[in-house]
């Protein structure tokens, strides 16, 4: 019955990411990032082991696999424990990648390219004398917009695993960065972890995480994450969470019920799912003045995906991370 309440228009891909992810009462309810409020760009989840934090994090990225066409928006997905729940969605053809248990220099590398990405659309956006994503979109044909690109990196805080004081400044200013130039450029970040307490991440770089999404915690975790005590007293088992789109602010609070699917509903949805013949320009650092051609993008078996590097130009960074990666 939801396929119904996530078919959106071209218009609603081009102001933002906005997808149902569970219930409010007996109403649907929307998971919404720059879409009806311009200003939640990015997000932070939080929950403790058992609280369904997965489940969430596998609605929202289900249900916009089901929203969005390929070329529309771009997911890169990582899970820095170990896990495994992400590699449900390595065949689907919105995602580029899905790494697991990979080392915190190999996703710092993923955030690089992100970074590289919003120069490189800023040079196109030049080029057009247009300022912003929804602006390029509406002045270029079909085959050249630009997807939206979602990453989101589960158990964020073991990036900071074994880094030295140095590795873990870098990694806030790059995490930084993204928070506030990404907006403009159509790339969208969420970030998970057990425990945001525990973070390296500062303050001033969280706060440019507005929308905030808890599942139970502990009561020290609830007032820090959420400005509230709410999440201590969620129930798993009924899928409850605590949406939150003003950075803690305890009045915007919403408790929802999250959508559960078992993972053979989303496998059978998935095998489904064709690769659009329509072009997409993947995270890349390619010069301006290059051609505008771009491959097409074909669905992989492998976790991480793709394209081949022009026979006219450098391959760009991130095809190359994830090359080495197949």
């Amino acid at each position: 019955a939801f396929v119904n309440q996530l078919l959106l228009t071209q218009s609603q891909h081009a102001t933002g990411i906005k997808v149902e992810v569970g219930t409010l009462g007996n109403s649907p309810f929307f998971f919404d990032l720059q879409n009806d409020d311009k200003d939640v760009v990015h997000g932070l989840v939080c929950g403790v082991p058992g609280s369904g934090k997965t489940v969430f994090l596998n609605t929202l990225i289900y249900h916009t696999l089901q929203a969005y066409q390929p070329s529309e928006v771009e997911i890169y997905l990582v899970d820095l424990k170990e896990g495994l729940s992400f590699s449900l969605f390595s065949s689907a053809p919105h995602v580029k990648c899905v790494l697991d248990n990979d080392t915190a220099d190999e996703v710092v590398q993923l955030l690089r390219s992100a970074q590289a990405e919003i120069i490189r659309r800023k040079n196109l956006f030049k080029q057009k004398q247009v300022v912003d994503f929804i602006q390029y979109n509406k002045s270029v044909q079909l085959k050249e917009k630009l997807p939206r690109l979602f990453l989101i990196v589960d158990e964020f805080q073991q990036i900071y695993a074994n880094q030295d004081f140095a590795a873990k400044k870098e990694i806030n200013t790059i995490v930084d960065d993204l928070g506030r130039r990404a907006r403009a450029f159509g790339i969208h970040l969420l970030l998970s972890s057990q425990s945001w307490s525990d973070s390296y991440l500062e303050r001033t770089t969280r706060d440019l995480f507005t929308l905030r999404v808890g599942l139970r915690m502990s009561l020290m975790e609830s007032r820090m994450f959420l400005n509230s005590e709410t999440a201590v007293s969620l129930h798993p088992r009924k899928g409850q969470a605590v949406y939150n789109s003003r950075a803690g602010d305890s009045t915007n609070e919403q408790v929802i019920n999250v959508h559960y699917y078992e993972s053979d509903v989303i496998r059978r949805t998935l095998a489904s799912m064709k690769p659009l013949s329509v072009p997409s320009q993947a995270l890349s650092t390619k010069a301006e003045g290059q051609t505008d051609e771009e491959p097409t993008i074909q669905s992989s078996p492998h976790s991480v995906k793709s394209e081949p590097p022009k026979p006219d130009g450098p391959e760009s960074p991130l095809h190359a991370f994830l090359n080495k990666k197949i």
